[in-house]
């Protein structure tokens, strides 16, 4: 018997609406008309208890989470739950007094975000999307506002150029909250015009017939600017941002904020020749990737993400490789898609910014970053190598100048700083002399074996030299000897080559300095 009534209970309660309320409020679980006296309260959440008391123990018993959330009014059967979670939602049925009283369906949902609108185009039609993250928000209407008409409908707007509408918006709603987007423009409307926040915006009338006599510009009702009787007149904001060019009629106005959205209407002679739907709009912030995917990894929805706030009409751009396209805010990949990366692009009539790419997650081929991997190693070691041997060479080839210097340079402090009958090498063979030669600045040449007014004075040491080799080995030293200008080349400089303890030989000359052996 308890059974038939539970199952008629249901069965009517089959018919009725659930209860909606949003997370972290409270919910009032109410039993249908109670006869009194009570003697025993049970609420069951599923096929749990939640709460219950009897009039002989006369103590009310809470459990599973509704321990710390939950209340129960003894005299009239209510039960309140408070800080609603998701996990609350259910069937909750009421036995008053060994009977089913009642059943009440509990959904607890998350209020609605609030949408914005992205824009895909063709030459003919354009499609109005509204994005917005709807998860456990559920069931949620999609309502469209054009003008002053509002209807339901789904997530996209297809619009027209037969569409006459200035402006449409979008609204999230479930029986919870709502939601709306802001306000975006017919872009079929050839009077609108975008303007970045913070640029300029430059109002031009249509064709006018000179001469001029008079402008009116009018921001909505109210006059922005106007000129009469030789005259310019500004009001509110447009009077340090507005000007006026009286021979064209443009009204230029600077600094937009978006207090100066709104419709421009220009007379110009009294005639009112065109009106111009002016939005100010912010530029499109970077956008960030961000995947999810399903436990089996058989797909994921890649999500680009940016505040659009105050910039809308946006259009999102996928690229992948070569390809790109527009689309909404989310793209889906499964494992057969082939792309190694993508990236997303927010776009609106003043900006646009592109994301970093993003890898494919179902590249399980790796074999393309081993290849680069591999490229990378060879090129740096063969980096390396190059430089080993540049510095080998480079040490070598000092150390050889270096011994070159040693043995040139003795006999050049010899010749230069002692009496020529002095100057001897290390050497006995008579042709292992050194004979010096220098060119001058005006390309004479000096034998210097053959001077006979001693001594020859040269303004510079062995140690002078060795140290501006050091510091510039590729810039020319200059000195004088005897009060004559010279300059030493190390670039020519000869690598020297000790035969043996006591003999030298130059291999190749020094120039302008240089032995002869």
């Amino acid at each position: 018997m308890w059974l038939l009534y539970f199952l008629f209970w249901a069965a009517v309660r089959a018919n009725e609406e659930p209860l909606y309320k949003i997370i972290g409020d409270k919910v009032v679980l109410t039993p249908d008309s109670v006869e009194n006296p009570i003697y025993d309260i049970m609420w069951m959440y599923g096929n749990d208890i939640a709460m219950e008391w009897y009039q002989n123990g006369d103590k009310t018993l809470s459990y599973l989470q509704f321990k710390d959330r939950g209340s129960l009014n003894i005299s009239t059967g209510v039960m309140t739950i408070t800080g609603l979670t998701l996990d609350d939602s259910g069937i909750y049925t009421a036995e008053i007094n060994n009977e089913v009283n009642s059943q009440t369906e509990l959904l607890v949902i998350s209020p609605v975000p609030k949408p914005s609108i992205s824009v895909s185009c063709k030459k003919t039609y354009c499609v109005y999307t509204c994005d917005g993250i709807t998860t456990d928000a559920e069931p949620v209407t999609y309502w469209w506002t054009a003008d002053e008409k509002r209807w339901p409908s789904t997530k996209e707007l297809k619009i027209t150029k037969e569409d006459k509408e200035q402006w449409f918006s979008c609204e999230l709603e479930n029986p919870v909250s709502s939601n709306s987007s802001e306000k975006v423009i017919n872009l079929f409307k050839k009077e609108l015009l975008y303007g970045k926040l913070g640029d300029k915006a430059v109002l031009t009338p249509d064709s006018v017939e000179n001469p001029i006599y008079r402008i009116v510009w009018k921001h909505g009702p109210n006059i922005a600017m106007q000129w009469w009787h030789e005259e310019t007149s500004s009001y509110r904001q447009f009077k340090d941002r507005g000007s006026l060019d009286i021979s064209t009629g443009v009204m230029t106005i600077t600094g937009l904020t978006r207090d100066d959205i709104g419709i421009y209407t220009v007379e110009i002679n009294n005639r009112v020749p065109s009106k111009t739907l002016l939005l100010v709009i912010s530029p499109v912030p970077k956008p960030t990737l961000y995947i999810s995917c399903d436990p089996e990894m058989t797909y994921c929805v890649l999500t680009c993400s940016g505040s659009t706030t105050d910039a809308e009409p946006v259009t999102y751009w996928w690229t992948a490789g070569k390809k790109r396209w527009t689309s909404t805010n989310q793209l889906k990949i499964t494992k057969e898609e082939k792309k190694m990366w993508f990236r997303c692009e927010l776009e609106n009539p003043v900006s646009s910014h592109s994301s970093e790419k993003f890898f494919n997650p179902f590249i399980s081929d790796l074999t393309w970053i081993y290849i680069l991997i591999a490229a990378f190693v060879v090129i740096l070691v063969g980096c390396i190598f190059i430089i080993y041997l540049k510095r080998k060479y480079i040490t070598g080839l000092v150390v050889r100048t270096k011994q070159a210097m040693e043995v040139m340079l003795s006999d050049f402090q010899n010749t230069f700083n002692q009496d020529p009958a002095s100057v001897v090498t290390h050497s006995t063979s008579n042709d292992l002399k050194p004979q010096w030669e220098f060119a001058g600045k005006r390309g004479r040449w000096h034998d210097f074996r053959e001077k006979t007014d001693p001594p020859n004075k040269c303004s510079v040491t062995i140690n002078d030299i060795e140290s501006w080799y050091q510091e510039k080995p590729h810039d020319k030293m200059p000195f004088t000897v005897n009060g004559d200008s010279y300059e030493l080349d190390f670039n020519k400089m000869i690598q020297t080559q000790v035969k043996d303890n006591s003999q030298y030989s130059i291999r190749r000359e020094l120039v302008p300095l240089h032995a002869h052996v």
